[in-house]
């Protein structure tokens, strides 16, 4: 039952992560194109928020075809390294963890 909890928390803390991270980018419907008003001039920032529609679409043209994935990716193995580093767990905990879970199951036969 530990293990198991253990799995839900980390797994709640690296979403967690991987979304604030993900949510800080720079584009117009995401809350980092926000961040983009205090560095750019108000009438560069009025101007690219008119299309805010427009660059969402493509955005999820982006990331529907996968184009964002390897960016991504590396994003997520670097906040799990450091959550792994953080918590003081080996890399592999999640595999040990998962597998105990499994053989802890109980099997049916018919």
């Amino acid at each position: 039952l530990l293990s198991l909890v253990a799995i839900m928390l980390y797994l709640g803390i690296s979403l967690n992560i991987n979304l604030m991270i993900f949510n800080l980018i720079p584009l117009p419907p995401l809350d980092g194109s926000r961040m983009a008003y205090v560095f750019l001039p108000t009438e560069t920032y009025f101007k690219i928020m008119q299309y805010e529609r427009y660059i969402m679409i493509g955005f999820l043209v982006i990331f529907a075809t996968g184009i964002l994935d390897t960016p991504l990716s590396f994003v997520n193995n670097l906040v799990n390294t450091v959550l792994f580093k953080v918590l003081g767990m080996p890399e592999n905990y999640l595999y040990i963890a998962i597998s105990d879970l499994i053989s802890r199951l109980p099997t049916f036969s018919l």
